[in-house]
């Protein structure tokens, strides 16, 4: 009986050491990745402007303008034919 009962401490020691270990590892793999993501925010926020994902909203913006300034020339058109005609 005693025997079996150190051998069950044994086990309950090494499932502990393990699931300690795998959790040291879990909060090793997180802090790599919060340091490549703060990685990845530092650098754009160094690029900032010029970053290309910036690029692609100013060039979205500058698209929706120019439709809505050919809308808006030809809603004045329109107008001033009515006027004139």
């Amino acid at each position: 009986m005693a025997k079996r009962d150190e051998e069950l401490e044994i086990l309950r020691k090494n499932m502990k050491n393990t699931r300690t270990k795998e959790l040291e590892q879990e909060i090793e793999v997180y802090h790599e990745e919060c340091l490549r993501l703060r990685s990845v925010t530092e650098d754009l926020i160094k690029q900032g402007a010029s970053h290309p994902i910036h690029h692609q909203t100013f060039m979205e913006r500058v698209n929706r303008m120019q439709a809505e300034l050919s809308h808006k020339d030809m809603v004045i058109q329109q107008l001033t034919e009515s006027l004139n005609g």
